[in-house]
């Protein structure tokens, strides 16, 4: 093959997609890489544990073609998943009640899968005390007749920044030469062989 001959096939294969096809290829692998390695980060504990599996549920992966470009991508969070960017971003930095306090559940009330046994208010039950704590910005919620703390009862907490979506977007771009030159060589294989 001479190398007018080499220069019609690029053509070619610019033509009917062989190329895009592989940067397509390539794009789609490291967005499941990027989805997988997401999960894994938010399954494994570290840096967040596991209670009801929403924003695990919650990452998605896709692909979007540009122009002579296509970009992977991963994301999380929906209307139902609303604190999926505050474990990613740390945003916002300090978190405030919408009451009174932010209760803040204790081992005794936490049920095995580490959920709160009391979703919602537990105003009106007998078996609980408010006890004030040495400063304002601190009580507990104390069971009356085992004299176990259910909760700590505070103004405000500072959120930690638990990424899970950024390093799974660099695992990703480790690979991507690696994936991009397989797919590439492969596309390249099959426009000199003429196939």
């Amino acid at each position: 093959m001479d190398l007018i001959d080499f220069a019609d096939r690029m053509r070619s294969a610019v033509r009917t997609g062989q190329l895009a096809e592989a940067m397509a290829q390539t794009a789609a692998q490291l967005a499941v890489k990027m989805d997988k390695q997401a999960k894994k980060h938010l399954t494994g504990g570290r840096p967040l544990h596991v209670r009801s599996g929403r924003l695990r549920q919650s990452v998605r992966f896709g692909i979007r073609p540009g122009r002579g470009r296509v970009d992977a991508f991963v994301k999380a969070g929906s209307s139902r998943v609303p604190y999926a960017k505050s474990h990613e971003t740390g945003e916002p930095a300090i978190i405030k009640p919408k009451g009174k306090y932010l209760r803040i559940p204790l081992p005794p009330a936490l049920t095995a899968a580490g959920v709160d046994r009391n979703r919602r208010s537990i105003k009106g039950m007998d078996k609980f005390a408010f006890v004030p704590g040495k400063t304002d910005d601190k009580a507990y919620i104390v069971n009356r007749f085992s004299g176990d703390m259910w909760y700590v009862l505070v103004k405000s907490v500072k959120n930690k920044k638990r990424p899970f979506l950024a390093p799974a977007r660099e695992h990703a771009l480790k690979q991507a030469p690696y994936l991009f030159r397989h797919h590439m060589t492969t596309a390249l294989r099959s426009v000199i062989d003429g196939t």
